[in-house]
């Protein structure tokens, strides 16, 4: 069944999908086994659509709508729903649409987003596979 982009039910479909990538996830990451860090994401032209993703030693962990303390958020996303569809659809790489001004970080050092973009690329096109009601 469809579940709402970003909504607690999709978060918690998509942290299962997210796991069974997590071997081309972590291979990609600049430093796996340092990558311990909350991911932010957000639909800028839907208020308050926020989810965050915690991964520990370059494995996730937690994917949420409880949202972490702001103190703990290594970087943030926002994006349009449009842009998020796209990626997700694997129209164009996530990491394109942050370097085309399309979904931007708004939250963390572009130097870490560029060594990262492997793994953001992959964890974005997972959104494919989860059976996603994108009208929110």
């Amino acid at each position: 069944m469809a579940q709402k982009f970003f909504s607690a039910e999709w978060a918690h479909d998509a942290l299962e999908v997210e796991r069974a990538a997590s071997d081309q996830i972590y291979k990609r990451f600049k430093n796996p086994a340092g990558f311990t860090h909350v991911l932010a994401l957000e639909v800028a032209d839907h208020p308050g659509v926020v989810t965050h993703i915690q991964y520990d030693q370059g494995r996730s962990v937690t994917w949420t709508t409880d949202l972490f303390d702001e103190d703990q958020v290594w970087a943030r996303f926002s994006a349009n729903l449009d842009a998020w569809r796209t990626a997700a659809e694997g129209k164009a790489k996530a990491s394109n649409l942050v370097m085309a001004g399309k979904i931007k970080l708004t939250k963390g050092a572009m130097k870490d987003a560029l060594e990262n973009a492997a793994p953001f690329d992959r964890l974005v096109q997972t959104f494919g596979s989860v059976d996603t009601d994108w009208e929110i």
